[in-house]
């Protein structure tokens, strides 16, 4: 297993087990098969009803204005109902631990941004691509 430091020193699997969909009578068995085949990460957001949509909730109740994308009408119904619940102060700061200090979220208002969008840009421009 691959595992990642965060910025508190502890490290984390690369890898986790996620109970998303499984149904609550089986998800005791399938954790403990998943612990028994060697996972050491499991996705405890299930406590909340709804894990895949805890990462939303944490960037709103920290004032963060969220905008996710999906295909899937039953995902985009789901990440509009993440206010149907709050996540605890305890909570946010265990999240917060896991913080890289390092966005994955691209900034808009980025000069570095704005700059490498213009410059793809004009690259497909020369190449005789419309745009």
């Amino acid at each position: 297993m691959e595992f990642m430091k965060l910025n508190n020193g502890v490290e984390i699997p690369m890898l986790g087990f996620g109970v998303f969909q499984i149904a609550p009578e089986n998800t005791k068995s399938a954790v403990d098969q998943a612990i028994r085949a060697g996972y050491r990460l499991i996705d405890t957001a299930q406590a909340y009803g709804n894990e895949a949509q805890v990462n939303l909730r944490f960037l709103t109740q920290r004032g963060v204005v969220a905008i996710p994308r999906s295909t899937n009408a039953q995902r985009a119904k789901e990440n509009i109902d993440i206010f149907d619940f709050a996540l605890s102060t305890d909570d946010i700061e265990e999240i917060k631990k896991m913080d890289l200090d390092k966005s994955q979220f691209v900034v808009h208002q980025s000069r570095e941004f704005v700059e490498s969008m213009l410059d793809g840009a004009n690259q497909l421009m020369a190449s005789g691509m419309e745009i």
